[in-house]
């Protein structure tokens, strides 16, 4: 949640790049000229708009979910009956990592509650009480510390021990209107290297 002391750091970034995706969609998807015509001013008959909600849409979707899976219990009932199958199959360990969000300007030490959108940042600085210090594997109002990662993935390649390893996404920290192109590809270059370290 973005706070008045936020503003200035982000909205600056932040507008330049959402601002003309978001209006384009606007433009193309929701102020089109046969919904100004057809909904607002009641110009033509049609063609007709009809808002759904999403329990609608869910209903509309599920109205026909094939009755092997009506009840809901389709995956516990298919992981039961592998359990209880007296001629067990070959499985697969796996490990799914989906948005580390590290932060490479993460610094311990520094204002782990600070007034602004990241903080953990040595611009935030060092503040002497412990209880406020950004600890060595992270703090609540930050991104992760590199640190936290090469520990989770030494966890998994000793503890875990997977026999493959999916990992998606969202790799850098949450300053997005920030990110250059050779900071996400920084981050990514890393990740990876760690991850070829470890497994």
């Amino acid at each position: 949640m973005l706070v008045a002391s936020d503003a200035a750091t982000v909205c600056p970034g932040i507008i330049p790049m959402m601002a003309t995706p978001v209006l384009d969609m606007i433009g193309r998807e929701l102020l089109t000229k046969e919904r100004l015509c057809n909904e607002f001013m009641e110009f033509c008959a049609i063609p007709s708009f009809e808002t759904i909600t999403v329990e609608d849409f869910s209903n509309r979707v599920l109205a026909d979910k094939p009755e092997l899976i009506q009840n809901d219990d389709y995956v516990t009932n298919l992981y039961s009956q592998i359990y209880n199958d007296p001629n067990p199959r070959a499985t697969l360990r796996a490990v799914h990592i989906s948005d580390p969000h590290i932060d490479l300007m993460y610094k311990v030490g520094s204002l782990s509650n600070c007034p602004g959108y990241l903080c953990c940042r040595e611009e935030w600085g060092y503040p002497t009480n412990p209880a406020y210090q950004a600890g060595q594997f992270g703090s609540g109002s930050c991104d992760l510390p590199v640190s936290t990662l090469d520990n989770m993935l030494q966890h998994i390649a000793e503890t875990v021990k997977p026999d493959l390893l999916f990992w998606t996404g969202d790799n850098t920290s949450h300053n997005d209107w920030n990110n250059s192109n050779e900071e996400v590809a920084n981050a990514t270059l890393l990740i990876t290297q760690m991850i070829k370290e470890a497994l």
